[in-house]
């Protein structure tokens, strides 16, 4: 029996060596935790990353956004020079560039540049509210469960790996893609006086409107997807079988399209910010 025992051993102990569905499940299961973590503090909310404070307070905004708030002011009396000196040139002249035209837009744009950090925080603010509200609705309690709960099963090897390695995979791509988010918002808001002062002239309105464009589907593609991560986890939740796991994985996928499917969104293209001041 002690030779037998032991014969069985070698045997399990070269199933395990060989099994490499078990090892690379276990391996994607134990990064599962630091990613989630991870994770979830950029899917909740956008804010300091190293303080936890306002989002405008990170150092690059707030070493930069005051260097391009002066550069606007500069442009912005560029601007009002050249319309005082064409009103002198040609005091009847019309058009797109008419003191009628410009200078409201102008005084807008004032505004816009001296108050751009505040009225870009009000905004992540209104984001995070929106966010934290759907994140506690559908999805803190399907969140960091559909990884640590995914069984390796040996009766479906290639299923159980495959579906593991791609929500796995797709968790990954998701922090990418926030990251890369976290980074464009931190670059828009430096650029906020800057694309304040493009909104003046009608030879720079459409940057104006690139401007607000991509910075309204950045930030609103937080909520959307945590909406759609929340009810794809639900669903997950309901199906014991790795293959239950496809709405997960549905819906990572449907969560990284959602960038581009805002900025090609017509609702999403605020021409009133250029147009409808004129």
């Amino acid at each position: 029996m002690d030779v037998l025992n032991q014969i069985l051993g070698s045997l399990a102990a070269i199933r395990q060596a060989v099994d490499l569905g078990g090892a690379l499940s276990h391996a994607v299961h134990g990064g599962v935790a630091p990613l989630s973590n991870l994770l979830s503090d950029f899917l909740a909310t956008t804010a300091n990353p190293v303080s936890g404070g306002p989002f405008i307070g990170i150092a690059p905004i707030a070493r930069l956004e005051p260097l391009a708030e002066l550069a606007a002011d500069a442009g912005l009396s560029l601007v009002l020079l050249l319309v005082f000196a064409g009103l002198i040139w040609r005091p009847l002249a019309g058009g797109a560039h008419s003191p009628a035209r410009i200078l409201p837009r102008f005084l807008v744009a004032i505004i816009l540049v001296n108050t751009g950090p505040t009225l870009v925080q009000s905004a992540v603010d209104a984001s995070n509210v929106v966010s934290q509200v759907t994140w506690g609705a559908a999805l803190s309690a399907q969140w960091g469960q559909v990884l640590p709960h995914l069984s390796y099963d040996p009766g479906q090897p290639y299923l159980s790996v495959l579906v593991g390695l791609g929500l796995f995979v797709g968790f990954v791509a998701l922090g990418a893609a926030l990251i890369i988010r976290f980074a464009v918002l931190g670059v828009l808001a430096i650029l906020c006086p800057i694309a304040a002062l493009l909104l003046v002239l009608p030879e720079t309105q459409h940057y104006a409107r690139l401007w607000s464009s991509l910075f309204v589907s950045t930030l609103l593609m937080q909520p959307v997807q945590l909406l759609i991560l929340g009810i794809g986890f639900e669903l997950d939740q309901g199906f014991a079988s790795p293959i239950g796991h496809i709405f997960a994985l549905a819906a990572l996928w449907m969560a990284m399209k959602v960038p581009s499917l805002l900025r090609s969104g017509a609702f999403l293209r605020p021409s009133w910010v250029a147009e409808g001041i004129r």
